[in-house]
Formats: C-alpha cells, structure tokens, sequence
C-alpha cells in the first residue's frame, strides 16, 4: 500500500507507522528514543532503541519485539553496574576485538563494572532469530 505523506503533520504525537517502509525519506534534526527500562531485564524494542538497564541481583536478560526480518533493528544499551549482577544472557553472537563470535560472555574478554557505565549493541536482521552484540568501550 502506498501512503502520500506529501502533507504537513499536525500535532505532537507520535505517529504509529506499523512497520510501513518509507522510501527516500529525508530526516534532519532527528533524536532517537530513550527509555529507563530500570532494573526490568525484559527489554522491549518498541520502548526505544537507546535504554538504560541497571539490573541486581540474579536476572536474566531478555529481549523482545524486534523490527520483522529483513529490517536491522539495533539496541544500544546502557547498563548501570551490570558487574554487581549476576546475568543469564540470551544467545547473542558477541563479537570480540578479534573479529570472532561467540556465545559464552564470559569469552567475550570484558568485565563489567560493578560500579560504573558499560555500553552495548545489540542487532538483528531476523526479528531477534539471530541477535549480534559489541561492548563499546
């Protein structure tokens, strides 16, 4: 289906595009959402593309409703003392300074910080089947 948005949108709201592809759009002055997902380890990725996470405590963290497959959907989070919790980590392809994937955390060759900021990505191209990560650093 094709949508004319050759027209001044009115309002302040947010717009529901429901995954509709917009074709040679030209965006300036752009923001990406931020969301506090706080100590919940579910994080959902219509809630914003940048959250904040600081869990304690035993947790495992999930994620949920990516962008359908075909779309890279890409969650950059920052974790608030990740090192004072213990994390169960979904299956994500991390990849280390080498260039080299894996699955186990604890190979990715990072310690968080019990006390302090890590940053990471998260992205998926299949709706979260398959889902990359990098500690930014």
């Amino acid at each position: 289906t094709n949508i004319d948005v050759n027209v001044t949108p009115k309002g302040t709201g947010a717009v529901n595009m429901s995954d509709t592809i917009l074709r040679r759009s030209m965006f300036k002055d752009t923001g990406y959402t931020y969301y506090n997902s706080n100590t919940t380890s579910a994080l959902d990725f219509t809630n914003g593309s940048i959250q904040r996470w600081a869990p304690s405590g035993t947790v495992s963290l999930t994620t949920t409703n990516w962008p359908p497959t075909g779309n890279l959907g890409e969650l950059f989070i920052e974790g608030i003392n990740l090192g004072a919790a213990t994390i169960t980590w979904p299956t994500i392809y991390w990849i280390t300074s080498t260039g080299a994937t894996t699955t186990t955390f604890s190979s990715n060759g990072v310690t968080l910080q019990s006390s302090g900021t890590d940053w990471f990505l998260l992205w998926t191209r299949d709706a979260g089947t398959t889902i990359y990560g990098k500690f930014v650093r």
